[in-house]
């Protein structure tokens, strides 16, 4: 009897080991991120479910319409400050989501402002949406950035360009010190609203010589999508009752992507892939964008405050800092100089 109740033991202890087993083959499958299907055909919805789901393991409970939300999608980003996560192997997807949830998050801002709509943020009109096309909508964005960086060059040689620059690089250093980890009340702040970053290099700009592009049809109280003005400064339309007067904003100041389709009409804009060759290039007063690993378009705009060391020092909002070191800036895919 006693031979039996051992043998019985025996094999139970074998059937819990496995199973024991399994669920920590599981568990390390689930935890590590490994992609049950290609990359491209997750959606953006997969992908916030599988995110939070880590998150929510590691007791942060966050919503997508949280201040804390937006915070940790920047510090990730940029700073790459989990490493467990960074680690997976679905971390490439995870970063593709957080730099669409952070362009939606400023979108639907956008949409509300001008409408005075008082609605809850939410991710419905992208969850549906592949990383292949997200990749597509990339590719497009940079063959469009591109093709007018080429046309401006093509022109450029074609003319003549007078010498000096209203441009002052000690200027918008000056307007950097005092204002990178404050926020100046004559323009709007885009903290909480997907980022400030490039709300925060236009005024730099602005700061140090370069002039606004303004649209005279522009409405107050309106951010306007173009990449054709830069602007954002107080308007005045109507009279009477019918007057108003208020902040006309154009995306291009304050959208990475359109930032940079704007500006290369006038500027030299390089991509490169390489850290080392950005720090080569860059000087004191031009500005960087980054595109992370992964498949998704740029989504930080830094002003180059500046070059010693052998690196670069940028100054930005979103993570605030005056001089970040470039090079402290991981997982980075390509960059793009914009030449001021």
């Amino acid at each position: 009897m006693r031979k039996i109740s051992l043998f019985s033991f025996s094999i139970l202890l074998l059937i819990s080991t496995l199973f024991i087993n399994n669920d920590y083959a599981s568990a390390v499958e689930k935890d590590n991120g490994a992609l049950k299907k290609p990359s491209n055909e997750y959606t953006l919805g997969e992908i916030q479910n599988i995110l939070q789901s880590y998150l929510k393991s590691k007791g942060k409970n966050y919503k997508v319409d949280s201040k804390e939300f937006e915070e940790f999608a920047n510090d990730q980003l940029l700073n790459d400050t989990d490493k467990e996560l960074a680690n997976r192997a679905d971390y490439s997807l995870i970063c593709d989501f957080l730099v669409s949830y952070l362009e939606e998050k400023q979108n639907f801002y956008f949409a509300n402002e001008n409408n005075q709509s008082k609605s809850s943020f939410n991710l419905n009109n992208i969850k549906d949406k592949t990383i292949g096309q997200v990749a597509k909508e990339s590719q497009e964005e940079e063959e469009q950035v591109e093709q007018i960086s080429q046309k401006h060059e093509e022109e450029s040689k074609n003319k003549f360009t007078a010498m000096g620059s209203s441009y002052s690089v000690s200027k918008a250093q000056a307007y950097a010190r005092k204002w990178y980890n404050g926020r100046n009340k004559n323009y709007a702040n885009f903290t909480g609203s997907g980022g400030d970053c490039t709300n925060y290099v236009s005024q730099i700009l602005y700061a140090g010589g370069k002039k606004e592009k303004q649209d005279s049809s522009a409405e107050p109280f309106v951010i306007t999508s173009t990449t054709s003005y830069w602007y954002s400064f107080i308007n005045r339309k109507g009279i009477g009752k019918a007057f108003r007067q208020g902040r006309a904003i154009s995306t291009s100041w304050v959208r990475v992507s359109d930032f940079g389709a704007y500006w290369a009409r006038t500027q030299t804009v390089k991509t490169y892939s390489n850290v080392n060759d950005v720090v080569k290039n860059a000087k004191p007063g031009d500005v960087v964008q980054f595109m992370k690993k992964g498949r998704s378009t740029y989504f930080h705009t830094m002003f180059v405050y500046g070059k010693s060391g052998g690196t670069l020092q940028l100054s930005g909002h979103s993570d605030d800092y005056l001089k970040r070191n470039i090079k402290k800036v991981q997982n980075i895919k390509r960059y793009r100089l914009i030449k001021f």
